[in-house]
């Protein structure tokens, strides 16, 4: 996927919110507001904050904006933590705190089911050797050699857990989510048909759940207990994903989604480059060129970080997916180039642009094998 900003022309406005100077007329003057803002004002203050630093000299847009996603949510649906939540809208890559939507979205694509039902129930056993054993074999059965020392590794690299003799065990609140994303993962399903109109939801309460950087991590050691703990390394994930994905790719207030999907092989590259960028570049005002998109490579982390081992797709699978959330949530200029095949996977991934306020373009390019090879 590539994600890239609008073109501004001459003259137009750069967010798609235009701001107004507060007269004596005006009745909501008195908080810095519009008048279509004051008319139901989930957070009066915060508006004004946003407004005032969308109207600055300095480049504040993408705190303005993140201020607006803050203020338009319900009480029920605020994060616990807000400056934690808007420092992760803003960037960098890595501040981006996962929803509990993601999470399911992640554990639904990687099967993780199973190993989040042994790391709850590995709470109970109080000998570390057993807690390890338990959630490494959940995924990939019996573990021994040097993925059983990988899981013992990892797992006591694990946020809370103590170090020595406390591989295994999950802080209260990693512990909590997990049993959430337990209690829904029942029903969350994806259409097979790829109808990106009826994505699974949580409720109000449930969105305001988020994780920390290092929870996300923390999800990864557990789900691939057994990786190498090279394969884990947080700061190799975050390098990859800032300097690679996020290089050139800036916030925009009206960023561009392109997904293609094909077979591989089939020339999707090709014709994107030759073909959909400048079309949506001279039509749409889109960048026309891949330096200003977030490109969401699927084989970035399974031949940079995974070293080709397809043992580890999933882990790979994980990470290609947290960076596609990452720059639908912080609004940058994105594209998701040979996006999975799997009709539920990639309707997935188009009905998280589609529900996201802030994405207002996208073009999809579907590339097909010739039936026959060309004589």
């Amino acid at each position: 996927m590539w994600c890239g900003g609008r073109r501004k022309k001459k003259g137009a406005a750069s967010g798609p919110r235009q701001l107004t100077t507060p007269g004596p007329q005006d009745s909501s003057s008195s908080l810095g507001i519009r008048s279509s803002d004051a008319a139901k004002p989930e957070d009066a203050a915060a508006f004004k904050a946003a407004d005032c630093l969308a109207g600055s000299r300095c480049d504040l847009e993408a705190v303005a904006s993140a201020l607006r996603a803050l203020a338009q949510r319900p009480a029920d649906a605020r994060p616990s933590d807000p400056a934690a939540w808007l420092a992760g809208l803003i960037g960098p890559a890595l501040g981006y705190r996962m929803t509990l939507e993601n999470l399911l979205d992640i554990v639904h694509i990687v099967g993780g089911e199973p190993v989040c039902r042994a790391a709850l129930a590995a709470q109970e056993l109080h000998a570390e050797a057993d807690r390890v054993r338990s959630i490494a074999e959940a995924r990939g059965g019996e573990c021994s050699g040097d993925a059983l020392a990988n899981a013992l590794a990892n797992l006591r690299a694990v946020s809370g857990c103590g170090g020595e003799g406390g591989g295994g065990k999950l802080t209260p609140h990693l512990a909590w989510v997990i049993s959430r994303v337990l209690a829904l993962l029942p029903g969350w399903s994806f259409a097979s048909d790829g109808d990106v109109d009826r994505p699974p939801l949580c409720s109000a309460a449930d969105c305001a759940v988020t994780l920390s950087p290092l929870e996300s991590m923390d999800m990864k050691r557990l789900l691939f207990a057994a990786a190498p703990p090279a394969f884990l390394d947080f700061g190799r994930i975050c390098s990859l994903r800032e300097d690679i994905t996020f290089a050139t790719a800036t916030f925009a207030p009206a960023p561009v989604a392109v997904v293609t999907v094909g077979a591989p092989g089939a020339g999707k590259s090709k014709v994107l480059l030759h073909n959909c960028l400048p079309y949506l570049g001279s039509h749409y005002n889109a960048p026309a060129e891949t330096r200003s998109y977030a490109h969401i490579d699927p084989d970035l982390f399974i031949t940079q970080l995974c070293l080709n081992d397809n043992a580890h797709r999933g882990l790979a699978n994980f990470c290609n997916h947290e960076s596609f959330l990452t720059a639908v949530g912080q609004r940058r200029e994105e594209t998701c180039r040979d996006a999975p095949e799997r009709s539920s996977r990639c309707s997935r991934g188009v009905s998280e642009i589609e529900m996201h306020p802030r994405c207002l373009s996208m073009s999809m390019l579907h590339a097909r094998q010739p039936e026959t090879a060309p004589p």
